[in-house]
C-alpha cells in the first residue's frame, strides 16, 4: 500500500504532536473476525521480530516490549459491535528519539467483521518525514478478507471516459455537489486525440497512485466546451491538462484552490514530478479532512487511551477500565486533547527508568490514579469543547442560508435595475445634429465611451448625413461591446448590429493605424463601417480601441472613412 504524506488531525510533528502520515478507513465483506485478526497480528508478529504472547489473540488486552518496540493489543466494546485494536511503536533509525506507531482497528458484529481501519503516525521532525519510510505490507496481508483500497496487486479503482453530453452533465452536477467528500481528478485529451491514454498524466497511474482515496475521469476533448459552460472559464480544463476539484467546489470558487497541471505541451519531468506530488498531498490532505469532520467510523482516540493504560500498568488491569463512549474528532479538537496527551507522553518517558526499577504496589497505584486523573480531565475538556463546536456549526449553518438569500435578493435587484435602466436609455432620445453629438455623448455615455480631442474637433463639420444611426453605433459600443469585454470576452463581435440598419462591426484590415493615446501607442484594428461609397456623406467609418485600465470604448476617428499610411 503506497501511504500519502498529510497531516490533517495534529498540526506540525516538529512541534510535538504525533503527525498523521496516512489514514484509510474501509468497511469489511462479513468474514470472520477471527482470520481477520489472525492476518493483522501475522503482520504484527513480523514486524515486532518475535511471537506474540498467547493474551493477543485471546483476551486483547497486553502490553509488550522488546528492542525498542512496544505492542500493544487491546478490546473496546461499542454498543453490541466488539473492536479489536493493535499498536506498535518502532524506532526510526534515521532519526534519533523518533518513532512510528501503526494502529489497526478491526470491528466485528456477531463474529462478523463489518468494518476495518489504519492509521500511521510519526513522532519525528517534519522536515524528516521522508527518511522515515513507510510501514508497507499491513494493508495487503488482508486485502483478500477485506474491501480496502489497495496498489499492492495493481488493482485500482475504474477510471471513467467522459464522452457523451449526458455524461458531461452528470460530471458537472458531480463536482458542483456539496455532498461531495472525495477529490475528483479530471484528465482531459489533447485536441483531436481519441484514445484514453492521449493525456499528459495517466489516469490510471493517478487512481492507482491516490489509493482510490480520490475519483479519477476521462474527458473527451469534444465535451470540454460544454464541462466550460458548466464550470465557468476559470475552473475549465482541456488539452491535455489535469485539474484536482476538492470538495465544496462553486462557480465563484477560487481556481487556485482546484489545481490546474501540465497546461504545457511537453512537460519536463521534474515539473510532472511535482505535478504527481502535488496531487498526491492534496487527495491526502482531503481524506484527513473528511475523516475529521465524519470523525471516522472507528474510536481511534478511545484506543489511544486504552493503549496508554496498557504501557504503565500491570497486565489484565485494563479490563476493569470503562469504555470511553464514542467521539466524534475534529481537527481542533484532536490538536488540543494531542497535546495534552503527549505532555503526559513525554513526562512518562521521562521517569521511564524510575518506573522500571521495583516499587510498591502502593505507588504503582498513585502513579497509575495520576493518569487516569489526566485522561478523565481531558475527556472532560474534549466534551467540553465538542458541545462549543456544535454551537459553532449550528450559527455557520445559520449564517450560510442568511448569505444566500441576501445573494438571491441582490442578485435580483441588480438584475431589476439592468432592467429599468434599459427601459430608460431606450426612451432617451438620439441626437439629431453633429453639433449636439459630442454633448449627448459627454452626458449619456460617460464613463463607458470616450471621444478622443480630434474627433471632438472634427464632428461639428461632419458631412455624413445619418446622424442617428452614428449615434446608434456609438451607443452599441458603450453598452453592448462594452458588457462583453468586462466579462472576459475578447473583440470577436463582428456582424451586423441590431438596431442599426447596414452597420457592421468589422477589423480595419489593410485600413489599420497606430493612434497615440495618454502616452502610449495603440493599435486601432476595429471599427464600424456602413457604407462602401468614397462619399463622405454616405460613407460612415467609427474606429475605435479598447482601453482596460479606464475600462472604456475610446473612439480614435470618425465619421469619415481614413486610409492609413501604415
Amino acid at each position: 500500500m503506497q501511504f500519502l504524506d498529510s497531516d490533517p488531525l495534529a498540526g506540525s510533528a516538529a512541534n510535538g504532536p504525533f503527525a498523521v502520515l496516512a489514514f484509510i478507513e474501509a468497511g469489511g465483506r462479513g468474514r470472520p473476525a477471527d482470520a481477520v485478526r489472525t492476518r493483522a497480528l501475522d503482520w504484527f508478529a513480523k514486524r515486532f521480530g518475535d511471537s506474540l504472547p498467547e493474551a493477543a489473540r485471546n483476551s486483547g488486552n497486553c502490553c509488550v516490549k522488546r528492542g525498542g518496540r512496544t505492542f500493544v493489543s487491546a478490546s473496546v466494546r461499542e454498543g453490541n459491535a466488539e473492536i479489536w485494536a493493535y499498536w506498535l511503536d518502532e524506532p526510526v533509525e534515521q532519526v534519533q528519539r523518533s518513532c512510528l506507531a501503526t494502529e489497526a482497528l478491526i470491528r466485528s458484529h456477531q463474529g462478523k467483521v463489518d468494518r476495518v481501519g489504519f492509521r500511521l503516525l510519526a513522532e519525528i521532525p517534519a522536515n524528516r518525514i521522508p527518511v522515515a519510510g513507510r510501514s508497507e505490507g499491513l494493508a495487503a496481508a488482508i486485502e483478500s478478507l477485506c474491501d480496502l483500497y489497495s496498489t499492492v496487486t495493481g488493482a485500482a479503482p475504474e477510471v471513467s471516459l467522459i464522452r457523451s453530453e449526458d455524461q458531461t452533465r452528470k460530471l458537472t452536477a458531480e463536482l458542483l455537489d456539496q455532498g461531495r467528500a472525495q477529490p475528483l481528478i479530471v484528465a482531459s485529451l489533447k485536441r483531436g486525440a481519441h484514445r484514453a491514454s492521449a493525456t499528459r498524466l495517466d489516469a490510471n497511474s493517478l487512481a492507482k497512485a491516490t489509493n482510490g482515496l480520490a475519483r479519477v475521469c476521462i474527458i473527451a476533448s469534444s465535451q470540454t466546451r460544454l464541462l466550460t459552460r458548466g464550470v465557468g472559464k476559470r475552473l475549465a480544463v482541456f488539452n491535455g491538462a489535469v485539474r484536482v476539484y476538492r470538495p465544496g467546489m462553486e462557480k465563484d470558487t477560487d481556481p487556485k484552490r482546484h489545481q490546474l497541471h501540465c497546461t504545457r505541451g511537453r512537460a519536463a519531468p521534474e515539473a510532472a514530478e511535482r505535478s504527481w506530488l502535488s496531487i498526491q498531498r492534496v487527495v491526502a490532505a482531503e481524506s484527513g479532512n473528511a475523516y475529521s469532520i465524519t470523525g471516522g467510523g472507528l474510536p481511534y482516540e478511545t484506543v489511544q487511551e486504552r493503549a496508554y493504560i496498557l504501557k504503565w500498568q500491570p497486565t489484565g488491569s485494563a479490563d476493569k477500565a470503562e469504555d470511553s463512549p464514542r467521539k466524534r474528532p475534529t481537527a481542533s479538537l484532536l490538536r488540543r486533547v494531542n497535546r495534552f496527551s503527549n505532555r503526559i507522553r513525554r513526562r512518562l518517558r521521562r521517569l521511564a527508568p524510575a518506573w522500571r526499577r521495583p516499587r510498591s504496589d502502593a505507588g504503582e497505584r498513585r502513579a497509575i490514579d495520576r493518569v487516569n486523573r489526566r485522561l478523565r480531565q481531558a475527556s472532560a475538556a474534549r466534551q467540553r469543547l465538542e458541545q462549543k463546536l456544535r454551537a459553532a456549526r449550528k450559527r455557520n449553518e445559520e449564517t450560510a442560508v442568511a448569505n444566500r438569500t441576501l445573494k438571491d435578493a441582490l442578485r435580483r435587484r441588480d438584475e431589476r435595475i439592468a432592467e429599468l435602466e434599459a427601459a430608460l436609455a431606450a426612451t432617451k432620445p438620439l441626437p439629431d445634429s453633429w453639433e449636439h453629438v459630442v454633448g449627448w455623448c459627454d452626458r449619456e455615455l460617460v464613463d463607458r465611451l470616450m471621444l478622443t480631442l480630434p474627433v471632438r474637433r472634427d464632428l461639428p463639420q461632419a458631412r455624413y448625413e445619418g446622424v442617428g444611426i452614428a449615434a446608434q453605433g456609438l451607443k452599441w459600443l458603450a453598452t453592448t461591446y462594452r458588457d462583453s469585454r468586462l466579462k472576459g470576452r475578447g473583440g470577436d463581435l463582428r456582424g451586423p448590429i441590431a438596431g442599426a440598419e447596414g452597420l457592421r462591426n468589422e477589423r480595419c484590415g489593410s485600413d489599420s493605424f497606430a493612434f497615440k493615446w495618454q502616452g502610449k501607442s495603440w493599435r486601432v484594428q476595429w471599427h464600424l463601417r456602413r457604407g462602401t461609397s468614397r462619399d463622405p456623406r454616405h460613407c460612415l467609418r467609427i474606429y475605435y480601441f479598447w482601453d482596460p485600465r479606464l475600462k472604456q470604448v475610446v473612439i480614435a476617428s470618425m465619421p469619415g472613412h481614413r486610409i492609413s499610411p501604415d
